[in-house]
């Protein structure tokens, strides 16, 4: 029994000499500029991701920032502030001989002649 194949081509045009003139630059330049197109896409996408990250940790830091300032503006009133500084910390009130003044010289020709 004889076999017989269906042949699409012909094996003997089927190399690069039967390409038109320029056609494979074409395709090469195609194939580069979608994939340059989706890379490009891809970093957007990923920074798009980090972003919307950062976004909410910025979100979570400034929640617990206005805690904090509730907190301090709860321990200043009635002296709380003060109270919680000497039980937990050990601080004390200064005394004169404590402080020291400090004075700032206006501009360079003032702390010369000072």
């Amino acid at each position: 029994m004889e076999r017989r194949f269906l042949r699409v081509i012909n094996p003997a045009n089927s190399g690069m000499k039967s390409a038109p003139r320029g056609l494979m630059k074409w395709i090469i330049t195609v194939f580069i500029w979608l994939f340059v197109c989706g890379w490009f896409e891809f970093q957007a996408i990923e920074f798009d991701r980090e972003k919307s990250g950062y976004t909410r940790e910025l979100e979570k830091l400034k929640n617990q920032n206005r805690l904090l300032e509730y907190r301090v503006q709860a321990l200043q009133e009635n002296g709380r502030f003060r109270d919680a500084a000497k039980s937990r910390y050990g601080f004390i009130e200064p005394d004169r001989n404590h402080v020291i003044l400090v004075k700032k010289q206006s501009g360079f020709f003032g702390s010369l002649f000072n």
